[in-house]
């Protein structure tokens, strides 16, 4: 008993300990103040909390085993011992590293780099640490384990008959897994738009969709296999959608779950990106799927044939133990056999799949995909992971009366996913073409002719041999990795190939010289969005020095552009002028995080023309220390290389001084360089620098019409269409 209360205790006070330090993050990074921060001696007293959830959950354990009265030897001691210590640290590190890395201000350049390598390593030691730890307790727990809570029979297993837990961990699992993707990203749409929660309602119509559309999906597989046509002919229509039943299909679970989550957020969400947004969401889906996947290790379900469990050795223990029963034919295995824990194999390749598209393709290879991409990427891995386990599984857990229900979906899913990117490529391609704006590609052809001629080799070779397999066996009456279904996995995979060389086709087709090289960009009004904060500093100003006699909004926005102290001269004729100058300032520096914005797109954009080499610079009448503030507030610094503010130069715009310089410290040349901004101002200051001049239309200024740029834009994703031949 004593056990007991003290391992209660310690699991208060690791997790008090552990709350304890994530509030103390978090009120560094919204401090009011973060340049007055010493990081370095918060961090280390941050360390203390982690080193004292570390020792404390050691401990939690340690009493565990007393009140259980484990018999552990020696090795199993040091698992558990060293397990829950580092479990403890690289979970306590991972999140205090996440949260002062992308969320902390003024964070010295080298500790933020520390803090990101400490978040990649913890993540990735988090789960060797985790194995380390179960493997200590593994061989002293009873199995199957515990798979839910029933009311009135308590905690229930699989192998206990027709008794089913009410409280099942299966779906815990599976909404743990949602949770966690909704919060992944939530996490991104924030580094993206500054703003929490505009996935919420997403999460709240889709989620429910995708798991109605699991059940709807298993009942049509198995309508006659699973006795569903006899329920609904007896009146048990309900029967349809009773999920706490168990049966659910992933596959028809994520097609409807997507279709209703972009449905709604077309819907909700009009004026954020849909494309970002799925290519966002949908690949996240895997990691969703990882974590419900481990609701199939408690209901010992999502198995394969018998093997020896000496070849799974490198697996956890206890997957290992919890295999040695299989509930779709309640039975333990022989002794030294498990059934092959297939769930594990797919919770692993699901992890994989996301790590790949999210950052191989998302990041690394992003110059090569359009927007949409990699939602298709996720249906072709997904499609292509059941494609080679289906054949793999115990035969319980084959859907429809053969056996292929699923894996027909499953190889449909690799098709379509391969054909949506075709598509998405060739029609982009078409409509750019028409509008003649050409996609960012600059495209080396030799490079672009060899990868195409690899993949369509590969795709012809796996077609080839493939469509010789299939002839020479006919189609089996069950699943498995016969003749016919290796071949027709490998015709899938190659014509798969076959479609994505599309891709390739098409930028051979738009590869075109760069027609700029200096793109320099105005700040107010093009970069980046201030009316709503000089609307209000200036109206604090016009109720403090006239009296709240105020100027139209109308006219205010029209202050973006001219430097400010001309117009607070105009404005504020009676008053000092250096002195209206400090206070439009000091109130204005106040707004900056919470009245200034980014344009649609205009992140993806800038990064996009940097990677394709372009030297970006900002030239403007804003002070350059406040250029570099706002920058940082609505999350574009680090994009744009130099800046030139009204205090590096002593004629602001429209005097060409300005520009000259941007493309003198570029060592540019005027006809290689181009001027972007959003008013008369910009326009002459392009003139008389005698270089291109593009005007944009995305904020509430009316351009004079007598005005004559090279080009009229309104949106980031049409700057795209004019810097190339």
């Amino acid at each position: 008993m004593v056990s007991l209360v003290l391992m209660c205790l310690f699991i208060a006070i690791s997790l008090g300990i552990f709350g304890f330090a994530i509030f103390k993050a978090i009120r560094l990074v919204k401090h009011p103040m973060p340049k007055t921060i010493n990081y370095l001696s918060e961090i280390k007293k941050l360390l203390y909390l982690i080193g004292a959830v570390s020792l404390s959950t050691v401990v939690l354990f340690v009493f565990l085993v007393m009140y259980q009265k484990y018999p552990l030897i020696p090795a199993d001691w040091a698992s558990l011992i060293f397990g829950s210590f580092f479990f403890a640290l690289t979970l306590s590190s991972a999140t205090i590293s996440f949260i002062l890395h992308y969320y902390g201000k003024e964070v010295p350049e080298k500790l933020d780099k520390g803090l990101f390598i400490t978040l990649i390593a913890s993540g990735i030691t988090f789960f060797f640490a985790l194995t380390l730890l179960t493997n200590g307790l593994a061989d002293y727990l009873i199995y199957p384990l515990v798979n839910g809570f029933n009311f009135q029979e308590g905690f229930v297993t699989p192998n206990m008959g027709g008794i089913k837990p009410n409280l099942a961990w299966y779906a815990i699992c599976i909404l743990g897994g949602a949770l966690l993707c909704y919060a992944i990203c939530d996490h991104r749409f924030y580094v993206e738009y500054k703003k929490h929660g505009i996935l919420e309602s997403t999460l709240f119509v889709a989620f429910p969709a995708g798991i109605i559309g699991a059940r709807v999906g298993y009942v049509i597989g198995e309508w006659e296999h699973g006795g569903f046509a006899e329920r609904v002919a007896a009146g048990e229509w309900w029967s349809i959608f009773a999920i706490w039943e168990g049966g659910l299909t992933v596959i028809s679970g994520a097609l409807v779950g997507i279709i209703v989550g972009v449905a709604w957020f077309l819907w909700r969400n009009k004026k954020y990106s849909i494309w970002l947004a799925m290519d966002v969401i949908i690949p996240c889906i895997l990691v969703a799927q990882a974590v419900g996947r481990w609701g199939n290790f408690f209901n010992c379900e999502v198995h394969g044939t018998l093997a020896n469990a000496s070849d799974w050795w490198f697996l956890p223990k206890i997957v290992l133990n919890n295999a040695t029963f299989t509930s779709s034919t309640a039975e333990f295995a022989p002794a030294g056999m498990i059934y092959v824990p297939l769930f594990f194999v797919e919770f692993i390749t699901n992890l994989l799949g996301y790590f790949i598209i999210r950052f191989v393709f998302g990041k690394f290879l992003k110059k090569y995909i359009e927007f949409g991409d990699l939602s298709a990427g996720y249906i072709i891995w997904y499609g292509l992971t059941r494609v080679i386990m289906e054949p793999m599984r115990h035969t319980a857990y084959n859907m429809g009366n053969d056996g292929y229900w699923s894996w027909m979906w499953s190889i449909i899913f690799v098709l379509v996913g391969s054909l949506l990117i075709a598509i998405n490529h060739v029609v982009r391609y078409l409509i750019k073409k028409k509008l003649n704006k050409p996609m960012i590609a600059y495209v080396d052809k030799p490079v672009t002719y060899a990868v195409m001629s690899v993949l369509f080799l590969i795709g012809l070779g796996l077609s080839i041999a493939g469509t010789i397999l299939m002839s020479r066996n006919t189609q089996s009456n069950f699943l498995g990795f016969n003749l016919f279904n290796n071949g027709f996995i490998l015709l899938t995979i190659g014509l798969s190939f076959l479609l994505i060389i599309t891709c390739g086709v098409i930028y051979s087709l738009q590869g075109r010289k760069k027609k700029y090289r200096v793109i320099l960009f105005d700040m107010d009004g093009t970069v980046l969005d201030s009316d709503p904060m000089i609307l209000e500093a200036m109206n604090i100003l016009y109720d403090k020095y006239r009296d709240g006699n105020r100027t139209p909004k109308e006219q205010v926005v029209y202050f973006s552009g001219p430097p400010i102290r001309e117009t607070l001269k105009k404005e504020f004729p009676n008053q000092d002028n250096a002195f209206m100058f400090d206070e439009f300032h000091k109130e204005s520096i106040k707004l900056y995080p919470t009245h200034t914005f980014k344009y649609p797109h205009s992140k993806e954009v800038l990064l996009k023309l940097k990677k394709e080499g372009f030297k970006l610079g900002i030239v403007t009448n804003k002070l350059h220390h406040l250029t570099e503030y706002a920058l940082e507030c609505i999350g574009l610094d680090g994009i744009f290389e130099y800046i030139v503010g009204f205090d590096d130069v002593k004629n602001g715009k429209p005097n060409a001084e300005g520009i000259l310089k941007a493309i003198e410290y570029f060592k540019g040349q005027k006809e290689e360089s181009i001027y972007i901004g959003d008013n008369k101002s910009d326009y002459d200051t392009a003139r008389n620098a005698k270089i291109d001049c593009c005007l944009v239309n995305w904020g509430p200024r009316v351009l004079p019409s007598d005005l004559t740029p090279e080009y009229k834009i309104n949106s980031y994703l049409e700057l795209e269409g004019i810097l190339y031949e």
